[in-house]
Formats: structure tokens, sequence, C-alpha cells
């Protein structure tokens, strides 16, 4: 599967490095300092609970028409880079791409929905904690690795009613199987609409500071995904959250709640 991954950081830099692990066909689109070290030492994703990964040559640029038509692109960058995102991506979709956006809150699907069409959009919620620890390296803590996609029309099942053959909801499970394929978890949702809306309602919206990373960690002033990508949380309790949660199968909700977990998107597209 050719793959689009429109944000190398912290969540996508994580999903996107265990998806090319796996021989899929992998394209990151970043910049600045972020592009520049992937290119000159390659993508690390460090983890204790799952091995580290590197990618010695990862394949990244700045301009996607470098890189043509992809199956699937998953959109990580922040919420308010969104439309400038859409207007680089053209060149990454055709007729049979589906867009997953794994951004924070309700209205993130709209402006996708409007510049390429509703039967394009799938909407995801990633249950990870990570962040950049430095540009070119992926720090993921714990044991959260679990991806929830999912189209935004209703009454789009993958089950019990006749569906084109590149349908978005069929696609999503194919896209699951890739994930699932990769070591990581991951779920086709009926109602992405309700997944989004409760992981933002249990584990509230925010971000992480970039200060405190770097004040509270010891670790580079940058900022991290965690998750559900949604709330804003310190640092020092990602292992807290994690290590509350990390046996506690289908729990994720449960287990992010409060201070225990944050999201503080990504600094480097």
């Amino acid at each position: 599967m050719k793959i689009g991954i429109f944000g190398a950081g912290a969540v996508g830099g994580f999903l996107g490095a265990k998806l090319a692990e796996t021989g899929q066909d992998v394209h990151f689109i970043a910049r600045d300092n972020q592009m520049k070290a992937m290119r000159l030492n390659g993508l690390t994703v460090k983890s204790e609970a799952f091995g580290n990964t590197y990618l010695a040559h990862p394949q990244v640029t700045d301009k996607p028409e470098e890189i043509g038509v992809c199956d699937v692109v998953f959109l990580t960058v922040k919420l308010y880079d969104s439309d400038e995102a859409i207007k680089m991506m053209k060149p990454l979709i055709g007729a049979g791409t589906v867009v997953v956006s794994f951004q924070n809150g309700l209205t993130a699907a709209e402006p996708l929905m409007k510049a390429f069409g509703s039967d394009m959009i799938l909407g995801g919620v990633a249950y990870t904690i990570s962040f950049i620890e430095t540009p070119g390296i992926i720090h993921q803590v714990g044991r959260w690795r679990r991806f929830v996609i999912g189209r935004f029309a209703p009454g789009a099942t993958a089950h019990g009613e006749a569906m084109e053959e590149n349908a978005p909801q069929l696609r999503a499970e194919a896209i699951k199987d890739v994930i699932l394929e990769a070591g990581l978890e991951a779920a086709v949702s009926d109602n992405i609409w309700e997944e989004i809306r409760l992981s933002g309602a249990v584990v509230g919206n925010g971000r992480v500071s970039a200060a405190s990373v770097g004040r509270n960690s010891g670790r580079s002033r940058h900022q991290g995904d965690v998750g559900g990508r949604h709330h804003g949380g310190h640092p020092r309790f990602f292992r807290q959250g994690c290590e509350a949660g990390a046996d506690a199968e289908g729990q994720h909700h449960a287990d992010v709640h409060g201070d225990a977990a944050g999201n503080g998107y990504v600094d480097a597209l």
C-alpha cells in the first residue's frame, strides 16, 4: 500500500515508521529541521514497550508532487495548519485515495470534505503517547498504540450492506489490517463521530507546552501527541498514565482521564 504521512511528527512519525518497517511504501511529508534530520540521520522511534525502530533512509520530502497519488494519506498536522496542508496534499489525491484525519476536534474533517468530498474522508483517533525528543528522533512511551478509524457519513458499515469496492469504510478495513500487521492495535468504528467526541469529552482538550517538556522531563523542548490527541498534560504524567493503563486491555478512555495523558500536537510537520 502506498501511504502518505502528512506530518512526520510525534504521531505521524511513529505510525509511519512502524508501517514502513513492515514493508509498506511510506512517504513522509515534513519540513524544516524534521525533514533535514530525517534525510541526514534517518528516522528513529524509541520505545521501551515495543522495541526501537530505525529507518536509515526514509522517503521524506516537503514537496508532495514528488510523491504522487497515494492509496491512503494520514493527516497528522496541527489543526490550524489544515488549510495549508490541504492545498499541498492535492498531488497525493487520486480517485481511489482515502484521507484519514488524526486531528483533534469535531470540525477537523470539514475542510477536508469541502476540498475532496465526504466519500474520501475517514476520521481517526490515535491512542498513543509519543513526543519528538529531537528532530529525527521520536520517543514512544508506554503500551498505548491503538488507532481507531471510521467514516463520518452515517450508516456506513463494513458489514451487511452492499458497497463499492473502494468505498471508504471497506478501505478502512484494509487500512486497519495494514496497521495491525505493523504490530499496532487498530479498529474500525461505525460511529467515528462518537469516538472522537468521547475521546475529547473524557480526556479534555489542550496542549503540552514546549517549555514544560523541557523543564519537567529533562528532554528537548518539543511537543508530543498523547492519549487520543486530546487533553494537555505534563510530560511527567506520561509514564504514570501509561503504567496505570498498560495492562488494562480496552480501558483507554478511563486510563487517560485527568492528567494521566496529554496532547500537544507536533512541532514539525
